[in-house]
């Protein structure tokens, strides 16, 4: 049989008050042969004469005997039960002290467990909240850590990158220059190139233009000196020799004209001291009148050489 924690003691005593009760009325209340055999030790030590004849008066007179023999086991067991109950009752209130006892040490034990435990759970948390603030402090450390290293990548390739556009931009630079340079260096050379071949082209058509001026002026001159002979031959052609002349007379002429070879004037200049020689002379030149070969010559040639010129008549020569 189990029983509820903490009245084990208590039950077994109430159980051992109850088998001493019993046991001690068994023992006080003993059964009719028993009880004679017992309390009347002397009868049965005497004789059994007379057993039969006699048994009515015995249970007659036993009958008192008996009465005080039940009652004495009656208050031998009510005083046994008496004190088996104060014996229960004290063994019940020292169970129930030693239960409190028990109990108090027992909820002690609980509530230091309790606290025990409590403390332990607070411990643990803390040491959790701990944990936890360790690791985030960590996480954050890290972070932190992983934060710089990545700022401080980023930093490093801007810097890089600043660096690396920097260079192009000097190398950039460097070529703008060198090739505005180049471009200046080329510039200065074919502006040199052009002035060259310009002074070049000018010395060249400077020469030319000499070689021109003089090839023009050579043929200017056999030309005038042409017009020249073929104008004092059609003057020579139509003079008319007056007679009675002197050998050796000269008359210098100014003869003017236009493009088309016409004589628009002619004057003496110098005469020869012959007057009707003089006239003779004007006279030739106004007879030819126009000289139409002019018309061939260039108009500087025209205006620098026969537009207004003199010449010497002497057709004996």
């Amino acid at each position: 049989m189990r029983f509820p924690n903490g009245y084990t003691l208590p039950a077994v005593l109430a159980v051992g008050l109850h088998l001493i009760i019993i046991i001690a009325v068994s023992i006080a209340w003993p059964s009719p042969t028993e009880r004679h055999t017992v309390k009347q030790p002397k009868l049965i030590q005497a004789k059994l004469v007379g057993l039969k004849s006699t048994t009515k008066q015995q249970k007659k007179a036993a009958t008192p005997q008996k009465n005080k023999v039940n009652q004495q086991a009656k208050r031998q067991a009510e005083e046994a039960k008496r004190k088996a109950a104060e014996e229960a009752k004290k063994k019940a209130a020292e169970a129930a002290k030693r239960k409190a006892a028990e109990d108090a040490k027992r909820k002690a034990a609980e509530e230091a467990k309790r606290k025990a435990q409590e403390k332990a759970k607070q411990v643990a948390a803390q040491k959790k909240a701990e944990e936890v603030k360790r690791k985030a402090a960590a996480e954050a450390k890290k972070k932190a850590a992983e934060e710089a290293k990545r700022k401080a990548a980023a930093d490093a390739k801007r810097k890089a990158e600043a660096a690396k556009r920097a260079e192009q931009e000097k190398l950039r630079k460097q070529r703008e220059a060198k090739a505005r340079q180049e471009r200046e260096r080329k510039a200065k050379e074919e502006a040199l190139r052009r002035q060259q071949e310009s002074e070049l082209e000018k010395m060249l058509a400077a020469e030319e233009a000499e070689e021109r001026a003089r090839q023009e002026a050579a043929a200017s001159q056999k030309q005038v000196a042409s017009m020249m002979g073929l104008i004092k031959q059609l003057i020579e052609q139509n003079w008319r020799k007056p007679s009675f002349l002197t050998k050796g007379l000269k008359v210098t002429l100014q003869i003017q004209m236009v493009p088309t070879g016409e004589v628009v004037n002619v004057s003496v200049t110098q005469s020869s001291g012959n007057a009707l020689f003089d006239r003779s002379a004007v006279q030739a030149v106004e007879r030819v009148g126009r000289f139409p070969e002019l018309r061939q010559l260039k108009p500087r040639v025209f205006e620098s050489q026969f537009r207004r010129f003199t010449m010497v008549f002497n057709p004996e020569d």
